[in-house]
């Protein structure tokens, strides 16, 4: 009742603001209940919602009003980017790829793709993903429970009816190939799970709508699941407390793990911060691209403990700064403008310290953007001045092009000497991939070289084994877990390539069919199918298990020094197959195909059947139906859930055969069932002598297809 009355007094609230605001400058702000426990959030995710508003402090005073609900605003994300597959262990050096992953269900967020790309297409001519939704898509239909994009179903994929871009980039297509390709050359760690891809609109509220899609499909397979994010952004407090990670979280349960790409701002500037019982600042370097109409940038600042404090923004020119913003303390907010060297208007500053406590972590939380025509012509000072206590405080470039100053220095501000504070590259992590329940993957160097499409040898001088210069760093902001988690190889990558990307052609390799990136998104694959490996029921691990296994497999070498540390986590990635045979999990599966039991077959119209089947075992089989004048199309499923699906076995008399193989390779044939106008008209059993049905289940099968073909020889008649 409590709820309802806030989102109806919110509501009302943000129409009112709807009546001045201009609707270009709406955004989606995370409403959630929340109260918090030495930094912690406590049982937030239940009670929240997404509302559009055009101004944040409308919302963030109507939470007020009401005690106990947080606001946060839902923000951009931006993408992350053979022998990689030995270095982890994977794959025995010019050895095949063993087994594994047959039990598991991978979710991949990113990007378009390219769905009938050679690597992606059995021998058979199915498709190694079950599921792909496009949230780009405008056509329809959604799956079910969502209201935005387009669904394909197996069968869609199969038929050849699934239509998704590539975006250009190959990204997603690259990420995917390492995970799924069937190519002997270029193998994927886990082509015999099974996949669910998600082409996702880059926001929060989206990643967090594809993770529980994920979820929702592996939940109803009875099958464990990890997801794969190579995507994330500089938003928040780094310490894993955003509605975006707790309602990851949330979608993933107990039975879940998800993979993150730690970021590619291990050489960028973006962070500043100490702890401090005076006033510092950091000062602030605008990038130019010579773009017309100005530019702009915002910050983030959190601190901890949450005093009344007071921020301001000062204008800086020759080294020397020649202007002030007005201050602004803890709970308020404050618009200044500064003026050129002409006398002309130049520069808007918004100083947002509203969300002072804020209701996720209880620490003081400051905005500050900075915006205008001449925005690149100066340099800033953000400044921080605590009370008396003693204050940690870290501040983020989340938005725009900017970088903070290396240089240790002073500044006079009224009679008071300021020590400005250098960037760092550390606490660069991204979010969600600081979040205590996402693997956060950082990068090594695990090949320097390549051949391209002309031939010509390609390199990027980089010392194999080394840490990636472009790998985010921790620590996270959080006390009590270590980010990075794992270093996994992220440059140079060689996985599947799109044939409409727009790829330079020194990055596609000698076959031209597969082509080389770099980065932590390419790195967190190779965890993700690990960890894949790892939840493969035959082994028996929990999630939380495979994540301990995963830290403590991980290697040391020269290179990491002392684990673990802020830099490369607990270390390399290395699958632990030593550990499993020691703990006997390797081998425990039955790898002949499950039987199975046919529980109704029956004509929908428009020249379909509807067929229903369950199995006599638990086993994760790819079913097959076959015949003339029809498209192949294959299910995956368990013994738990009784499959069901839609099929056209074509017009006239048509014979259809079934096969089952177990995703390990043992087969079993069923048929042929022969139909007349969609009419099963007789039945036949064969099988193959590896996989034969209990003689129980026989009888069973064979009694109920004959009561079937009697009845509808009765209705006929």
């Amino acid at each position: 009742m409590k709820r309802a009355a806030f989102i109806l007094l919110l509501t009302t609230s943000v129409m009112c603001s709807a009546l001045w605001a201009n609707a270009s400058q709406e955004k989606e702000y995370f409403i959630f209940k929340s109260s918090y426990t030495r930094g912690r959030i406590v049982n937030a995710l239940r009670q929240a919602t997404v509302i559009r508003a055009g101004h944040r402090w409308d919302v963030i005073r109507t939470a007020r009003d009401l005690r106990g609900w947080g606001v946060y605003p839902v923000h951009p994300l931006r993408p992350l980017l053979d022998v990689a597959a030995e270095v982890v262990g994977v794959k025995p050096p010019h050895g095949k790829m063993p087994p594994g992953c047959t039990g598991v269900l991978i979710g991949i967020v990113d990007t378009g793709i390219d769905l009938y790309n050679p690597d992606f297409v059995y021998s058979d001519g199915t498709n190694v993903f079950a599921y792909v939704w496009d949230q780009t898509s405008l056509t329809g239909p959604p799956p079910e429970g969502y209201s935005y994009g387009h669904e394909c179903t197996t069968g869609d994929i199969n038929q050849g009816e699934c239509f998704v871009e590539d975006d250009g980039t190959s990204h997603g297509t690259h990420v995917a190939g390492i995970l799924a390709s069937l190519n002997s050359v270029y193998t994927g760690l886990c082509p015999d799970a099974m996949f669910v891809f998600v082409k996702v609109k880059f926001v929060e509220t989206a990643v967090v709508d594809a993770v529980c899609y994920i979820a929702e499909k592996a939940r109803s397979l009875n099958m464990p699941f990890v997801v794969n994010l190579s995507l994330g952004g500089q938003y928040g407090p780094h310490d894993g407390t955003t509605p975006f990670e707790d309602l990851i979280a949330e979608c993933l349960g107990e039975d879940g793990l998800a993979v993150a790409a730690a970021g590619n701002d291990g050489n960028h500037f973006v962070h500043c911060g100490t702890s401090s019982t005076g006033p510092r600042a950091c000062r602030l370097v605008p990038v130019s691209f010579f773009f017309p109409g100005g530019g702009s940038v915002e910050v983030e600042l959190w601190a901890n403990p949450p005093l009344v404090s007071r921020y301001a923004v000062g204008l800086m020119k020759d080294g020397s700064l020649i202007d002030i913003s007005s201050w602004v303390k803890s709970g308020t907010i404050a618009v200044s403008s500064f003026t050129s060297d002409k006398g002309d208007f130049a520069l808007s500053v918004t100083i947002d310290a509203l969300d002072s406590p804020s209701a996720m972590n209880g620490a003081d939380h400051v905005l500050f953007q900075i915006q205008g025509p001449e925005f690149d012509a100066y340099e800033y000072v953000i400044l921080m001045e605590p009370q008396s206590q003693e204050v940690r405080w870290d501040m983020w470039i989340s938005e725009g092009s900017a970088y903070f100053s290396t240089v240790t220095d002073t500044i006079t501000v009224a009679t008071s000497t300021v020590k400005l504070i250098p960037g760092d590259t550390f606490y660069t992590i991204n979010v969600p991939a600081t979040s205590p329940r996402i693997i956060a993957t950082g990068s090594f160097v695990s090949r320097n070289s390549w051949y391209d499409k002309n031939g010509q040898l390609r390199s990027i001088g980089k010392t194999i084994g080394s840490l990636s210069t472009f790998s985010s760093k921790g620590p996270a902001r959080g006390e009590g877990f270590v980010k990075p988690d794992v270093v996994a190889p992220g440059e140079v990558v060689v996985s599947s390539h799109a044939d409409d990307s727009m790829v330079s052609s020194g990055y596609i390799t000698e076959d031209g069919e597969h082509m080389v990136l770099w980065g932590t998104s390419v790195a967190s694959p190779f965890v993700t199918g690990v960890a894949a490996r790892l939840l493969d029921p035959c082994n028996g691990l929990s999630p939380q298990e495979v994540r301990e296994l995963i830290w403590n497999s991980a290697v040391t070498d020269v290179f990491t020094g002392q684990v673990p540390n802020p830099s490369w986590g607990y270390g390399k990635l290395h699958f632990p197959l030593d550990i499993l045979s020691s703990r006997g999990n390797i081998g425990e599966c039955d790898d002949e195909p499950p039987g199975l039991i046919l529980l109704n077959m029956k004509p929908q119209g428009n020249g379909k059947v509807e067929v229903e089947w369950m199995m006599d075992k638990p086993g994760r089989v790819r079913i097959m139906w076959e015949g003339s004048g029809m498209a192949g199309e294959f299910f995956q499923s368990t013994v738990s859930d009784a499959g069901k699906s839609v099929f056209s076995p074509g017009v006239g008399r048509v014979e259809v055969t079934l096969t089952i193989e177990s995703l390990r390779g043992v087969s079993a044939v069923y048929g042929p069932y022969v139909f007349v106008n969609n009419i099963m008209r007789g039945f036949g059993c064969r099988f193959s002598p590896e996989g034969d049905l209990p003689g129980t289940l026989l009888l069973l099968l064979l009694v109920f297809q004959v009561m079937w073909v009697l009845a509808y020889t009765r209705r006929e008649n």
